[in-house]
């Protein structure tokens, strides 16, 4: 059976793709679900924007994802680095969106300040955020009072994930740990 190629009209339907071993498989820009090879086909693409996501049927594709972590600089001041991923010419790309400082602290609050200020300031739509991605920390994740609750109340639609890169690391860790043990 003939594999099925991405078209970057799929971007309409809210797909971008992944390559597998031998074969495209589309990916939901919105939540991220990897759909088969066989789904490779506008119906089913339609299906589940309208399905999994009926907020964004119809609308142009101006939606985008943070990426935030918080590192500390050569002067040993906390510094937030924000990355976007948005759609632009038929393309996903990334950049840097900020770098700032964290002046008082690093806790949750402190973070969705100097978002929120960001995001005033350049006049960004809270509404047109599909997801947040930061590290899994108390500060950003917590469900009480962490960033991404604090998001939510910003955006409820928003999907906050912990990135799997950190993810590996804090596995890398373990079986480190494991070994010297």
């Amino acid at each position: 059976m003939p594999k099925r190629k991405y078209d970057d009209k799929y971007l309409d339907y809210g797909f971008t793709f992944l390559e597998g071993r031998d074969e495209q498989l589309p990916q939901c820009v919105i939540c991220h679900k990897t759909l088969s090879n066989d789904s490779m086909k506008p119906h089913q693409l339609k299906k589940h924007l309208s399905n999994v996501h009926p907020e964004f049927v119809g609308k142009e594709r101006q939606f985008f994802e943070l990426k935030l972590d918080e590192s500390v600089d050569v002067a040993n001041l906390s510094q937030l680095i924000v990355f976007v991923r948005y759609v632009h010419d038929q393309s996903i790309e990334e950049d840097l969106l900020f770098c700032r400082p964290l002046e008082t602290t690093t806790q949750a609050a402190d973070v969705m300040q100097l978002v929120d200020a960001f995001f005033e300031e350049e006049g960004l739509d809270w509404g047109k955020l599909v997801h947040a991605c930061t590290d899994g920390a108390p500060a950003m994740l917590g469900a009480r009072s962490g960033f991404a609750k604090l998001l939510k109340q910003k955006n409820p639609k928003v999907v906050t994930l912990h990135c799997i890169i950190h993810r590996s690391a804090i596995k890398d860790d373990d079986t480190t740990a494991q070994r010297s043990a």
